[in-house]
């Protein structure tokens, strides 16, 4: 067993490349045979397998550093970890083994990229190779509460717009009823100001240009 674990390239091995941070003697490394550039280690008495991804590694001068995210899972934080091994083809998928004889099929879930297109479509990625999508069509978005959506629902049934003969009709196509409340005054103060109605104390007719 040993506490210090450092990772070579073959093409140049005058020294290693990077060395990982470990704090107990490590008991088993492995390489992810279905992602690139992804290591697991396990220190003794451990619940956690820590992974190590180096794909971002790149070769340069002597003094760069290269960039390595570790992170830790832990399948099952009851017992420790005697050992473990990735699956041969299922991508980011190991099988644990404890102490207790319990074994643990666990998947490794990516961190993922989220991306937020000008339409207001979420875009994730998922694996090496898939890209998952809600837009504001799908019935989880309207858990959201994205005032771009409702800006631009509004947009498309010409919110605003109704001006001549009815303001009212801006507050129906809103779907909400505070809006629709607001436009629905707005259009009984226009009738009140248009006939002549509705007038300010001392009977002075309440009609100029700018209030309604």
């Amino acid at each position: 067993m040993s506490q210090a674990v450092s990772i070579w390239d073959l093409r140049s091995i005058e020294r290693p490349v990077l060395n990982l941070d470990v704090s107990k003697p490590v008991t088993k490394l492995s390489w992810c045979p279905s992602r690139v550039g992804l290591v697991a280690s396990l220190c003794r008495d451990s619940p956690s397998i820590r992974l190590h991804d180096i794909h971002h590694y790149t070769a340069g001068g002597e003094d760069q550093e290269p960039a390595v995210i570790t992170r830790s899972i832990t399948p099952d934080a009851s017992t420790f970890i005697s050992a473990f091994a990735w699956h041969p083809t299922h991508e980011n998928r190991l099988l644990t083994a404890s102490y207790t004889g319990k074994l643990v099929d666990y998947s490794v879930q990516e961190r993922i990229t989220l991306n937020w297109s000008a339409t207001s479509a979420l875009v994730w990625t998922h694996g090496k190779k898939t890209l998952k999508q809600v837009d504001c069509h799908h019935p989880v978005y309207a858990h959201y509460d994205d005032i771009l959506t409702a800006i631009m629902t509004r947009a498309q049934k010409k919110y605003g717009l109704y001006v001549d003969k009815n303001l009212a009709m801006n507050g129906e196509v809103t779907g909400d009823i505070s809006l629709r409340n607001l436009w629905t005054w707005l259009d009984a103060a226009k009738g009140l100001a248009t006939t002549g109605n509705f007038k300010l104390p001392g009977g002075v007719p309440y009609r100029y240009q700018g209030v309604w």
